[in-house]
């Protein structure tokens, strides 16, 4: 199988889908131009934010598998931020049904609820057990993600933030006690395999991350 990626995010997105991909399903390999595209290859790109992934992107996107004839899926990449999953779908499918396919190709809606950033709360090994510091506290009493489906997280009222901004300082904050840096750029240890696995367990036992959920199930059908 080879996959066409298109991404809302520009960083951290690339770097983790791919190590992703590789922890489960090595077979596969990470080509850098569509022309390099053979065989159990997944091509990752960057529609450099939303809206543009929808006036821009997706219209690049179908010139180009058209333009590929070895891809056969397409998995499309976004946040949900303060939108609900049915109107990130309903706007992409509506872009979608503008364009033709010049043959079949499996489509696939990734939707990151709020962010990945909010996936990184599932992995219970990297919260501190002690030492909770004032401005984990504080995060704490506003949602208590260890027992709480970090999905289903806002973010203050008298936030100076966007929901995505708040789940990224809020995952920093967990990380630092671990000793962990986490920067868009490089997005610490949430790129790694033990850290996917994880989230794996958390989704499983708790029925939380129900978005992650999705994707796990993608990336095992590979």
């Amino acid at each position: 199988m080879n996959i066409y990626l298109l991404m809302e995010g520009s960083k951290t997105e690339p770097v983790v889908y791919n190590a992703w991909i590789n922890h489960v399903a090595p077979h596969m390999s990470q080509v850098k131009k569509l022309s390099d595209i053979k065989e159990n290859n997944f091509y990752i790109i960057s529609s450099q934010g939303y809206p543009r992934i929808l006036t821009h992107a997706i219209a690049d996107t179908v010139k180009d598998i058209n333009q590929t004839p070895n891809i056969d899926a397409l998995w499309i990449v976004v946040d949900t931020e303060n939108s609900t999953i049915d109107q990130r779908l309903h706007a992409i499918q509506s872009e979608l049904e503008k364009y033709t396919f010049s043959r079949p190709i499996e489509i696939q809606m990734v939707i990151q609820k709020c962010c990945i950033e909010t996936w990184g709360f599932g992995n219970d090994k990297v919260f501190p057990t002690h030492d909770i510091d004032e401005d984990l506290q504080e995060y704490l009493d506003f949602y208590d993600i260890r027992h709480n489906d970090p999905e289903e997280m806002g973010c203050p009222d008298d936030y100076d933030g966007s929901i995505a901004d708040y789940h990224l300082h809020y995952l920093r904050a967990i990380l630092k006690k671990k000793r962990i840096s986490y920067t868009k750029n490089k997005p610490n240890d949430l790129d790694k395999g033990y850290y996917f696995d994880e989230i794996c367990i958390r989704e499983s036992r708790d029925n939380h991350l129900l978005t992650f959920r999705h994707l796990k199930n993608l990336l095992h059908t590979i």
